[in-house]
């Protein structure tokens, strides 16, 4: 019974990999969309928020929940980068283990996509940021959640598209 039960199911997987679509859930963003959304988070009026959250979830390869949870004093100068330090991590769940930085450079060449240009833009808007979380308030996924959609519906994609949980 469990040999026939198999020979199905791979039978099934055989018939979806050659008839099924590949697309399925969400759209990954393109470099040139996140380009552009950079753009239009940098002309909006929230205090370099939006853009360095975006900047943020795309540079450290983070999910939205991870990226509130940025503290100030977690950002580290060294050398030509600026490290960032999470505690917990979804490979280390107790923040036991050991807190390497993620290295983050500067990009000259596209100064609008580059996190050091949005960490900028944020402090300078934050002047008297208190020890503790870079980005204050409750619920800063939704927050952003809401900017995101709102300029993804401007072109139709707001379904296409949405923040790693």
């Amino acid at each position: 019974m469990e040999t026939s039960f198999f020979r199905l199911k791979r039978i099934e997987a055989d018939n979806d990999h050659i008839t099924t679509s590949t697309s399925s859930g969400k759209q990954h963003l393109a470099y040139s969309r996140y380009s552009e959304l950079c753009l239009e988070t940098l002309n909006i009026n929230d205090g370099g928020f939006s853009y360095l959250f975006l900047t943020s979830q795309w540079n450290l390869m983070n999910t939205s929940m991870s990226v509130p949870t940025l503290q100030n004093q977690h950002l580290l100068a060294k050398d030509d980068s600026v490290g960032v330090v999470f505690v917990k991590t979804k490979t280390n769940q107790e923040g036991s283990g050991p807190r390497r930085p993620r290295q983050l450079y500067a990009n000259p060449l596209s100064p609008s996509t580059c996190w050091i240009t949005a960490l900028a833009v944020y402090l300078a808007c934050h002047l008297r940021l208190e020890p503790g979380a870079l980005f204050s308030g409750s619920n800063q996924k939704l927050r952003f959640g809401k900017v995101l959609t709102g300029f993804l519906k401007r072109d139709g994609s707001a379904k296409s598209y949405g923040t790693h949980s």
